[in-house]
């Protein structure tokens, strides 16, 4: 298996996982509990979204877990960049809208503005074990 085999391999796999995680049952943390959680992974989050407005892979990167870093890296970064930045401008500001947990992951989500977009919906996933929050999964989603 060539080493882009192996990197689309590990990509499925974190994908499965992510959607088995998915399948479960998944509630809203109560309004005190999500945003004690959300206070706690703030700067987690500004810093990654920091690093994408950078293209600083580095910096974007730094607290992704494990299976995060399989999925990317500093080759597709430029890519991804250009995916999210180019479309949707910079990041600018995000308000808090909801914590939702199955359990095991906690899906810590935002109302983002960015410059071309306003209405930009974040996702940060993090595994509800991590003492450390590593992220463990990331969307953007905007109309």
């Amino acid at each position: 298996m060539n080493m882009l085999e192996q990197r689309k391999a590990s990509s499925m796999m974190v994908l499965g996982a992510l959607l088995a995680a998915g399948c479960q049952q998944r509630v809203n943390l109560p309004a005190d509990q999500a945003d004690a959680y959300a206070i706690r992974v703030d700067p987690i989050v500004e810093n990654m979204l920091a690093g994408l407005n950078a293209k600083d892979y580095p910096m974007h990167s730094r607290d992704f877990d494990q299976d995060m870093l399989n999925a990317s890296d500093p080759v597709t970064f430029p890519q991804i960049y250009d995916e999210i930045i180019g479309v949707i401008g910079l990041y600018q500001s995000k308000a808090l809208n909801r914590v939702e947990t199955d359990g095991t992951f906690n899906a810590v989500i935002f109302d983002a503005v960015f410059e071309h977009e306003d209405r930009v919906v974040v996702r940060v996933v993090f595994r509800v074990n991590d003492p450390e929050h590593h992220i463990s999964g990331l969307w953007f989603d905007s109309p």
